[in-house]
């Protein structure tokens, strides 16, 4: 038997690839033909390590994302009991409250921040009812000295809800004064502000007049500042400034939500992971809400509040009218919905 071996390599092929061809013959003298692939392997292989690379890539971004999630989910205090109520309303309310609560503060800190005494007792100097669902989103804010009827406690102001009863009796207090069912509570406390403000990096406020308040320590000239946590919060306080008090501090603290929760949703904040973590975790763990509300929940209230309020919500103020605040059958929603079509603004009754 003659065995006889032919090593073939074209000249086009000698930079990018070797085929070696093998001739012989077998037991019954026929020739035998065989291919043995070379360096034509090789960009395949190259191609799904990088195909592994991103795989891997995408597993561990999806991961990290789902993971934080629920860690900061797991930070909220869901320690507000909604109460019991035979109230029904389209879409979804939510009662947004900021209260004096001094939760967390040292001596130093509440004597530097001018929030006075801590007597035991919680009040609320920012109130609101956020509806959506029905449309575009509709803001009400109700002045805390609102006279309505407490369950169990008689006529008084709107905020003596709170400290009468807590979250729970505040929520009952509203409910019968609009006729709306509450379905979701948010509350953050005067410490919880300071440090959501000064994690985020301060947030943007533009002044058409200077402010100067001894009682609640904001001292602001003319202009645009970005305010920090201690500044921030002495702002939104400030009623002393201003001879219409409460409503123009009503003002301002829409105005502040606004601009706080529109760097909290910028690219800047959620895609740099050293601003957004800490500021996630600081909002998280200062936020108090219903056993009912999520993470998820909380953003979809951000997202309908970011921007410019004129631009997109129906801005209302609940005053004491006995007509409207001490009727718990009145159509409340049904009233603000009627005036979307109108020109975007203040409703004062």
């Amino acid at each position: 038997m003659i065995r006889a071996a032919i090593s073939f390599r074209p000249a086009i092929f000698r930079r990018h690839a070797a085929i070696s061809w093998r001739v012989g013959g077998d037991h019954s003298g026929c020739a035998r033909l065989s291919h043995r692939p070379g360096r034509l392997g090789r960009p395949g292989r190259r191609g799904r390590r990088i195909a592994l690379i991103l795989g891997t890539a995408v597993v561990v971004l999806i991961a990290g994302t789902v993971g934080t999630y629920f860690w900061l989910n797991g930070k909220l205090n869901k320690d507000v009991t909604l109460p019991t109520t035979s109230l029904t309303s389209a879409g979804t309310n939510w009662l947004i409250t900021g209260s004096d609560s001094r939760a967390g503060l040292s001596r130093a800190q509440i004597d530097a921040l001018h929030v006075g005494f801590d007597a035991g007792t919680l009040n609320s100097d920012s109130i609101m009812l956020l509806h959506l669902g029905s449309g575009r989103p509709v803001l009400i804010s109700i002045p805390r000295d609102s006279y309505v009827e407490i369950p169990g406690h008689g006529f008084n102001k709107m905020n003596a809800a709170l400290a009468y009863g807590g979250a729970s009796l505040l929520i009952r207090t509203v409910e019968n004064a609009t006729g709306l069912k509450i379905d979701h509570y948010m509350g953050i406390g005067f410490g919880g502000l300071v440090a959501v403000v000064n994690q985020i990096g301060g947030v943007p406020i533009c002044l058409k007049t200077a402010v100067h308040d001894s009682y609640s320590g904001v001292n602001l000239s003319a202009g645009c500042h970005n305010l920090n946590g201690a500044q921030a919060l002495a702002f939104v306080r400030d009623r002393h400034s201003f001879a219409i008090g409460d409503l123009q501090r009503i003002q301002d603290q829409r105005a502040f939500l606004s601009a706080l929760l529109n760097k909290a949703t910028s690219p800047s904040v959620y895609l740099n992971p050293f601003t957004a973590l800490p500021f996630g975790s600081a909002a998280a763990s200062s936020l108090s809400v219903d056993k009912g509300t999520s993470l998820y929940d909380l953003l979809q209230v951000a997202q309908a509040l970011r921007g410019d309020f004129s631009a997109g919500l129906v801005l209302g103020v609940l005053a004491r009218n006995p007509g409207l605040v001490a009727s718990g059958s009145k159509k409340f929603l049904d009233l603000l919905l009627e005036r979307i079509n109108k020109p975007v603004g203040n409703i004062l009754q």
